[in-house]
């Protein structure tokens, strides 16, 4: 297959995806209801992304979502990406987000790494090589909640990832103390 066919197979999968989610996933659908109670129209796009540091973006200013279909050919792992997506999408209606506010950063960041999916366990296996599942388990199950320490890690590597914040210490204290207050206990739209 060229490299032009495997552009063009990303693409259309993405798209496919894209479409049955937005038909028949029941979260998905609760939130687009939410936001389209406040009459948003938001763009959805599959689109190829430079680098490997994104899976997907919300733009605030634009009210669309990218998916980058080069780095997502399985169907669950678009559906987090996109639900990850549209949570940015309603905290930014809710009009809580100052999006160079590295504290509202890290709130909807928290929210959306639990609220998507992606901290399951099945997902964090995927992310974790074979060699180091024992060290990620010990980490997960460390904490009341096992599902903390990943959307804490996640989280703050997006916080860092957004350039509000110097280092990747100062997002992980940014995230960490946004984690302790209220955000955790947020599940709405779900």
């Amino acid at each position: 297959m060229s490299s032009g066919d495997v552009r063009l197979a990303n693409h259309l999968n993405c798209v496919a995806y894209v479409k049955r989610l937005l038909k028949k996933d029941r979260d998905v659908k609760k939130i687009l209801r939410a936001l389209k109670g406040e009459n948003w129209d938001i763009a959805i796009r599959c689109l190829r992304c430079e680098g490997d540091a994104f899976r997907g973006g919300y733009d605030s200013r634009e009210k669309s979502i990218v998916l980058c279909e080069n780095h997502l050919q399985r169907e669950d792992t678009i559906r987090k990406t996109l639900k990850h997506e549209l949570i940015h999408a309603f905290d930014d209606d809710r009009g809580e987000i100052d999006w160079d506010n590295p504290r509202d950063l890290a709130r909807t960041e928290i929210r959306a790494s639990r609220l998507s999916g992606e901290c399951d366990l099945m997902s964090e296996m995927r992310r974790w090589s074979v060699h180091r599942w024992p060290e990620m388990l010990r980490e997960r199950w460390a904490r009341k909640n096992w599902e903390d320490s990943c959307v804490l890690r996640r989280a703050a590597g997006s916080v860092f990832s957004s350039g509000t914040v110097g280092s990747k210490e100062e997002a992980a204290r940014v995230v960490k103390r946004a984690f302790d207050m209220e955000t955790s206990a947020d599940r709405s739209p779900l």
